[in-house]
């Protein structure tokens, strides 16, 4: 749909993400977020988790969305499977021996 507003453009304080993406169409009424983060399967890591949670409470206060569409982006050169999201990144976790388990960012 070419009717999309892309969080870039910072719309409507549409809020500016890293680890996914925040569409609106507003001819399908429609929020459209996606992870994006292929290199690593779509892993979710603490700012993935706060960006989703960010995403997903504007697009409820949105009146001009019905309907959210949680996805992930595809990149036409990534040779492998597509991947929804491949679970939490454990390379953004501490080791057992640093304190047993957890993400960096202390949870």
């Amino acid at each position: 749909n070419n009717n999309n507003n892309n969080n870039n453009n910072n719309n409507n304080n549409t809020p500016n993400f890293t680890d996914i993406t925040y569409k609106i169409s507003t001819i399908d009424r429609c929020a459209r977020i996606a992870f994006n983060r292929p290199s690593i399967l779509h892993a979710f890591r603490p700012t993935t988790i706060n960006e989703l949670r960010k995403a997903l409470e504007h697009a409820t206060d949105d009146i001009r969305v019905s309907t959210i569409l949680l996805t992930s982006e595809l990149q036409s050169t990534d040779l492998r499977t597509p991947a929804f999201c491949a679970g939490g990144d454990q390379t953004a976790r501490r080791s057992d021996t640093d304190g047993g388990g957890g993400y960096d960012d202390g949870t």
